[in-house]
């Protein structure tokens, strides 16, 4: 995990500032994600257009007409990365 971690910073973040926002489920929820990664999914991305709504509307900006908007991109965002660890 480390050296994922490394290699992110390293290679992958652009040299600017990054937000991480950490979830945490029970352990029955874990056990049911583990078993059906379908159901993860579906609640990752849940997840993911919570906090992407409250980062756009935290920074004054609206989900309507830019360029990266019509890619299906909110303002300014460019990826998410998930790391996954079921334990």
């Amino acid at each position: 995990m480390a050296e994922s971690a490394a290699l992110l910073v390293d290679e992958v973040f652009p040299e600017q500032p990054v937000r991480q926002w950490v979830l945490s489920v029970p352990f029955p929820l874990r056990f049911l994600f583990a078993s059906r990664p379908e159901i993860m999914g579906r609640v990752l991305g849940i997840v993911y257009r919570c906090i992407a709504t409250h980062l756009i509307k935290k920074a004054g900006f609206s989900r309507g007409g830019s360029e990266e908007r019509k890619q299906g991109l909110p303002p300014g965002e460019k990826a998410v990365i998930l790391p996954i660890c079921l334990r």
